[in-house]
């Protein structure tokens, strides 16, 4: 069982990843996640256990300073040694960053700890398009995606812990801004 959570997208941004998804998956190339059941999303961190009632007590503090963040897929990425998962990029702008930051920190301070990968100042954050490439069908995805229209605005609307797999959703914390000011994110 592998836990996982994860920043999800309103209805028009997940609508134009699952559109990808189905045209990938025409060429043969079903993503893992899609088999899985999963939703698109940005992973913030991974886990092999957790307390989800900790958990989630600690990410509705820092949802209630928080609102929907606006994001902007910037470019497509190959995570190597094998070169074959293909993701979408957003641009990191600082509401992402400190939300990551906000979440790590919530973390550390309920004693859960995330796999490395997913920590601060290792993340890449991205949202998967495609995984088990071969080398015959890399270029083909690459130039799908290309085409299109992924490269636009996104709205990250919430936060979920998601059991894998199949995909369950363990709880939702819905993005909200609260009257606390910003720099509240850090406060642990």
């Amino acid at each position: 069982m592998r836990l996982v959570l994860e920043l999800h997208f309103d209805e028009e941004t997940e609508n134009r990843i699952r559109r990808v998804w189905s045209k990938l998956a025409e060429l043969g190339c079903v993503c893992d996640l899609v088999k899985g059941g999963a939703r698109p999303h940005i992973t913030l961190a991974m886990f092999d256990s957790v307390d989800s009632d900790a958990l989630h007590a600690a990410l509705d503090g820092v949802s209630c300073v928080n609102s929907p963040i606006e994001l902007e897929f910037s470019g497509l990425g190959v995570f190597p040694p094998n070169g074959r998962s293909v993701f979408l990029l957003p641009a990191c702008n600082g509401e992402l960053i400190a939300i990551h930051h906000a979440i790590h920190d919530q973390l550390h301070r309920i004693n859960a700890e995330s796999y490395a990968v997913y920590r601060p100042r290792r993340w890449i954050p991205h949202c998967t398009l495609s995984t088990n490439l071969t080398s015959v069908n890399l270029s083909q995805v690459l130039d799908l995606c290309l085409s299109e229209n992924a490269f636009q605005g996104a709205m990250v609307t919430d936060i979920r812990l998601v059991q894998y797999y199949p995909a369950q959703e363990v709880f939702v914390v819905p993005l909200r801004c609260g009257s606390h000011h910003e720099d509240n994110l850090f406060k642990k």
